[in-house]
């Protein structure tokens, strides 16, 4: 019974911050949405609360002697990526944050999860933020601003690249890259995955990440992996 209440409790404040952020973005005067301090502190005090209550819950449970899991953690992590530039003649050498991000993501309802992500090399930046619905174990179902389906090197995550930097061709030709806005956009998607194939068709403002759209067309997305054997199979759909 405790286990529900605070399963609820969760569920609850999780949606009340939602609702926060949505009307915060709405009171939006100019096209660019920035994430306000007031943004970030409910945010922190949001998952401080999660922290303790599932805390307080562990307690209760070994009291009374029951072994209880929670069902549906609250992952956090962190990365960060330093990088010195050095110049043979003219400029000044100097040590710098390639990215430092912070990410959280959770399962709310059943085949039901999100993710979010922020960058703070400069200023707090949203970076990620999407809900992803499971309906069944082949399809996905995603909105929000995450990554436009396009080229490996794009879809694969920054702390799991050998180098820094993306190719040249990447960051040139990908869509949402070509105009700083890291390879995302604002958008929906739909994404198939069978035991030789993988599909994506996503549909987009085409006006980069935190950015409402500024004309009356959407940009199309569309990706198709085929893997006919094991050793030639292409990124996994689980590291983007």
């Amino acid at each position: 019974m405790m286990k529900k209440q605070v399963s609820r409790g969760r569920k609850f404040l999780f949606f009340l911050l939602l609702d926060y952020i949505i009307y915060r973005f709405s009171r939006q005067k100019s096209n660019k949405i920035n994430l306000s301090p007031k943004i970030l502190a409910f945010s922190f005090l949001f998952i401080s609360f999660l922290f303790i209550s599932s805390f307080n819950f562990f307690l209760l449970a070994a009291e009374d002697k029951v072994s209880v899991l929670a069902s549906s953690p609250l992952n956090l992590g962190a990365f960060a990526q330093i990088r010195y530039t050095a110049y043979s003649s003219e400029g000044i050498d100097s040590f710098s944050l390639r990215r430092v991000r912070l990410t959280m993501n959770a399962t709310v309802l059943n085949n039901l999860n999100f993710r979010v992500q922020l960058e703070q090399t400069k200023s707090p930046n949203l970076v990620d933020a999407y809900l992803s619905y499971h309906p069944k174990s082949w399809v996905e179902l995603r909105a929000g601003q995450f990554k436009i389906p396009f080229s490996y090197e794009n879809l694969k995550s920054a702390a799991e690249l050998d180098l820094i930097n993306r190719s040249l061709v990447v960051e040139s030709l990908c869509p949402g890259r070509d105009i700083g806005s890291q390879g995302r956009d604002i958008g929906a998607m739909v994404f198939l995955k069978a035991s030789f194939f993988e599909a994506f068709f996503g549909l987009f403002n085409g006006s980069g990440i935190n950015r409402l759209d500024n004309d009356k067309s959407k940009d199309k997305a569309y990706r198709l992996i085929i893997s006919p054997w094991r050793s030639l199979r292409a990124v996994s759909y689980t590291h983007l």
